[in-house]
């Protein structure tokens, strides 16, 4: 139960899009967050009645002013886009999973800085040292 891009790097305020596709049997969201702010936003998604929703018809995600970009619940084999503009201040933002239980595991981070370059090559992404097994979930973040 994670995504498979555990980290997007982006420019500050430039617009970019994300492509949520779930290979899953379980619903999934993804939910940009502000810095700090992953454990309290999930925290209040996971008080809200599925038949909640923000007013936009999003389960799951709660009305706050630390989310930046939220996409549906999508179900299996379901896909979804979101599309928002970088922050304009450097730093390492989030994003997660907001379905109940499923934060703590399924999150990644937004890291946007002016030179994209030096930070990846500063900060390789590890390699995955483990093989996934058939109890691993999938959720594709493009």
């Amino acid at each position: 139960m994670r995504y498979d891009t555990p980290r997007l790097v982006v420019e500050p305020g430039k617009a970019f899009e994300v492509i949520l596709m779930n290979d899953d049997f379980m619903p999934h969201n993804i939910v940009f967050v502000r810095p700090g702010t992953r454990e309290k936003v999930a925290t209040l998604a996971e008080k809200m009645k599925p038949e909640d929703d923000d007013g936009r018809g999003r389960a799951y995600v709660p009305k706050t002013t630390d989310i930046y970009a939220a996409t549906k619940l999508i179900e299996a084999g379901q896909r979804a886009t979101v599309s928002m503009t970088a922050p304009n201040e450097e730093g390492t933002y989030e994003y997660v999973c907001t379905y109940p239980g499923h934060w703590m595991v399924m999150w990644g981070q937004l890291v946007v800085t002016k030179d994209i370059d030096g930070y990846l090559q500063n900060n390789p992404v590890p390699l995955q040292t483990t093989q996934a097994t058939s109890a691993d979930h999938s959720h594709h973040a493009q």
